[in-house]
Formats: C-alpha cells, structure tokens, sequence
C-alpha cells in the first residue's frame, strides 16, 4: 500500500535504521515478523540465521602464526663487574592475539570464510627490544684490589659496597581502531575502522588535547577512518603506541661481623622506575570511531612510578 518495492521496503524498515549493522539487517529479513514482507525469503523465516542462536563463538584450527627474529646478546665480566646487554629485532604476525596478562586467552576471526583478513602484526608485537643489567662490587676494602689492608674501621666505611641495575626499553605496540561497535560481517563481533589516508600516532602528553592522547590531532585522525564493509574484517593493528621503558637500580652495603668473616649483614637501599618516566599502555586508549569525544585518549600508565624500597639481610 505504500507504493515500495521489496528491495525499497527491505532499505527503509531494515538497514536505514542500522547502517553499518549489515547482519542486523539480515537478521530483520530473516525474521517472522519482517516489516514488510513478514518473511522477506521465500523459504521462509529462519533462511540465513537459526533461530536458536544469536551468536556463537567455535574453537577452530584455522589459526596461524609467525616468529622471526635476529637476537644479539653482550656478556663480560671483569674485576667485579658484570655486564648483559640484549637486542632483539623481531616481528610476530597471527589472525588473533592478546597480552600474557589478559584473562582472554584467545584471538576471535570474525569473518571465518576469509580468515586472511585477520593477518596483522601480533597484539604484542616489539619490532625492537633492548635489555641490559649490570652487577658491580666496587673495588674498596678488605680482599678487594684498593684498601686490602685497611683497618677494621675504615673497612666499615669504604668496603662492602655495590650496585646494580637493569634497564628495558622497547618500541611502540600495536593498536586498532574500532568501527563503533558495528555488525556489518559477523553477528555480534564487532570488526576494526578502515582508514580512508595516511594517518601517524605521534603520542602526545600536550595537554591541548585534553590529556594524553594517542594522536596530535584527535579530530583530523579520527575524520580519517570509517566503518569496515560487509563481508570484510577491518584493518587490524595498524597504529602503535607506547612501548616499554623502565630503569630499576639498587645500591647495597655489606658489613662483616667483626667475630666470624661467614657472618655479615646487608642494607639494600632499591628504586623501581627511577626516572619515574610516563608510558601509556594501548590497550586502555579510547580508540572507536564510535566515541569521538575521547578519540585516541590513553586512561592508563603502563607501568608504576617511582618506587623505594629498602631492606636488611643477615647472612650466615
């Protein structure tokens, strides 16, 4: 009665009302109860969706993976010292991945017919990984290269001394936009923004944007992306982040019991973070196309601050 065709009535009732929700859609014209056509197929209700599910996550062999890597590694020690120091150049690719720490253990494909859309870098992927520590006892006192025959009470001041430290840093992690919690391939699992231009996360903390934000321009870099069309998955991973970068160092003072040299005590003196320096962690950024107001803003550190610590150990 309202002059439209069934393709025309499928639109207005159907899809205009949940753009970009494609299997929404589907779903409507699947129904009993389709506005319109009441169903819509002519095999009847429940053509392309059955009725007993909304949804259903399978465990599937289909997954795959890549490592590869150069890795270097220093080593010395030489009077008193020892050294390490660690470089890895590396990339990890998969279909689906999360953290060690995540209480999700696995990686969901959301179009199961082409899971080759999925292939990107790994969730934990770091192109570059440096570590180092050192262990120095400095060469002061009794049995050491400077002071071996000082007093017992020099010896309390100068000897016994030591320090380490270690220091990890990294390159940025990987990132994807969401499309705004969209339906547009697989019926409750949401797929990644496709970005319509050349778009860098440059991790502000310019207080411009509001806090720290993943981009320099949170509305220009979200004006560049768009929802993933139907039957595809979206561009997964293809923003970085912060990395990893910590400096932890400890200072000791060992005093020998003045009635058995197989007696000491040790005060260890340790800072956790010493630079106290600031990195965000990707995985708390406000990144979905659905929420522009907080586009690319991070909400949580990665890592602690500055921490002390101190201690005593008696040793026999």
């Amino acid at each position: 009665g309202d002059g439209l065709s069934a393709t025309q009535n499928i639109y207005q009732n159907a899809w205009v009302y949940g753009l970009n929700n494609d299997t929404v859609g589907l779903g409507i014209i699947d129904d009993a109860s389709a506005f319109g056509c009441s169903p819509c197929s002519n095999l009847g209700p429940n053509t392309m969706f059955n009725p007993q599910y909304s949804s259903l996550a399978v465990w599937r062999t289909r997954g795959s993976g890549s490592y590869h890597a150069m890795q270097w590694s220093i080593r010395k020690q030489f009077n008193g010292v020892q050294f390490d120091l660690n470089y890895t150049f590396s990339k990890s690719i998969d279909l689906g991945s999360y953290r060690e720490s995540d209480t999700i253990t696995n990686g969901q494909v959301i179009n199961p017919w082409n899971t080759r859309q999925m292939r990107a870098v790994s969730d934990y992927n770091a192109t570059h990984l440096l570590s180092a520590f050192a262990v120095v006892d400095l060469p002061f006192g009794k049995g050491r290269r400077f002071g071996n025959n000082v007093n017992g009470f020099v010896n309390a001041i100068l000897g016994g001394w030591g320090g380490s430290g270690i220091w990890r840093q990294s390159s940025g992690l990987p990132i994807s936009v969401g499309d705004g919690g969209q339906w547009a391939t697989n019926w409750n699992l949401s797929g990644y923004a496709i970005p319509t231009g050349p778009i860098a996360s440059n991790n502000t903390k310019n207080s411009s944007t509001g806090g720290p934000n993943l981009f320099a321009n949170p509305d220009t870099a979200f004006n560049t992306f768009e929802p993933n069309f139907p039957g595809t998955s979206g561009s997964r991973n293809i923003l970085t982040g912060y990395g990893f970068f910590n400096v932890d160092m400890a200072l000791q003072k060992r005093f020998q019991m003045p009635f058995s040299e197989h007696h000491s005590l040790q005060f260890r003196a340790e800072v956790f973070n010493i630079t106290n320096s600031v990195q965000f962690d990707v995985n708390t950024l406000n990144l979905d196309i659905g929420n522009q107001a907080n586009f690319g803003k991070y909400t949580s550190t990665l890592g602690s601050p500055r921490v002390f610590q101190f201690g005593a150990r008696y040793e026999f």
